[in-house]
Protein backbone atom coordinates (compact mmCIF):
# COMPACT_ATOMS: atom_id res chain seq x y z
CA UNK A 1 0.00 0.00 0.00
CA UNK A 2 1.60 3.37 -1.19
CA UNK A 3 1.68 6.55 1.24
CA UNK A 4 0.03 9.52 -0.24
CA UNK A 5 2.35 12.25 -2.39
CA UNK A 6 1.22 14.99 0.43
CA UNK A 7 1.79 12.73 2.94
CA UNK A 8 5.34 11.73 1.74
CA UNK A 9 6.40 15.80 1.07
CA UNK A 10 7.97 17.71 3.69
CA UNK A 11 5.65 20.67 4.29
CA UNK A 12 7.05 23.79 3.14
CA UNK A 13 5.75 27.24 4.45
CA UNK A 14 4.96 28.96 8.24
CA UNK A 15 6.15 26.36 11.15
CA UNK A 16 2.69 25.29 13.32
CA UNK A 17 2.57 26.19 16.68
CA UNK A 18 3.40 22.75 17.77
CA UNK A 19 7.01 22.99 16.04
CA UNK A 20 7.65 26.65 17.19
CA UNK A 21 6.72 25.23 20.67
CA UNK A 22 8.90 22.15 20.15
CA UNK A 23 11.81 24.68 19.09
CA UNK A 24 11.23 27.14 22.09
CA UNK A 25 11.37 24.12 24.86
CA UNK A 26 14.17 22.53 23.39
CA UNK A 27 16.05 25.84 23.16
CA UNK A 28 14.84 26.60 27.10
CA UNK A 29 15.90 22.51 28.13
CA UNK A 30 19.82 23.70 26.46
CA UNK A 31 19.99 26.64 28.20
CA UNK A 32 18.71 24.64 31.68
CA UNK A 33 21.48 22.22 30.87
CA UNK A 34 24.27 24.82 30.27
CA UNK A 35 23.12 26.60 33.63
CA UNK A 36 23.16 23.11 35.56
CA UNK A 37 26.75 22.39 34.26
CA UNK A 38 27.85 26.00 35.08
CA UNK A 39 26.25 25.15 39.40
CA UNK A 40 28.31 22.22 39.22
CA UNK A 41 31.42 23.67 38.39
CA UNK A 42 31.04 26.19 41.09
CA UNK A 43 34.75 26.36 41.78
CA UNK A 44 37.45 29.27 41.57
CA UNK A 45 36.65 29.33 37.18
CA UNK A 46 32.88 29.95 38.31
CA UNK A 47 31.76 32.71 35.80
CA UNK A 48 28.86 34.88 37.20
CA UNK A 49 28.21 36.97 34.15
CA UNK A 50 27.84 33.48 32.17
CA UNK A 51 24.87 32.63 34.82
CA UNK A 52 23.04 36.30 34.02
CA UNK A 53 23.27 35.73 30.50
CA UNK A 54 22.31 32.41 30.55
CA UNK A 55 19.65 33.58 32.81
CA UNK A 56 18.14 36.34 30.62
CA UNK A 57 18.21 33.98 27.65
CA UNK A 58 15.97 31.88 29.30
CA UNK A 59 13.65 34.45 30.53
CA UNK A 60 13.39 35.56 26.84
CA UNK A 61 12.86 32.77 25.33
CA UNK A 62 10.60 31.65 28.20
CA UNK A 63 8.40 35.25 27.35
CA UNK A 64 8.43 33.91 24.07
CA UNK A 65 6.71 30.64 24.79
CA UNK A 66 4.27 32.31 26.85
CA UNK A 67 3.38 34.75 24.21
CA UNK A 68 3.22 31.45 21.61
CA UNK A 69 0.73 29.52 24.03
CA UNK A 70 -1.08 32.32 24.86
CA UNK A 71 -0.69 32.25 28.58
CA UNK A 72 -0.16 34.99 30.86
CA UNK A 73 3.38 35.50 32.13
CA UNK A 74 3.71 35.87 35.63
CA UNK A 75 5.48 38.92 36.77
CA UNK A 76 5.81 38.65 40.34
CA UNK A 77 9.19 37.50 41.54
CA UNK A 78 9.06 33.80 43.26
CA UNK A 79 8.27 34.38 47.17
CA UNK A 80 5.70 37.34 46.64
CA UNK A 81 1.93 36.92 47.46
Amino acid sequence: MDTPPEIKQKKHGPETKSEALGKLDAQIHMINMEIIALGESNGPGFNKNKLTELTMQKDKLMRERARTTGEEIDRKPKGFT
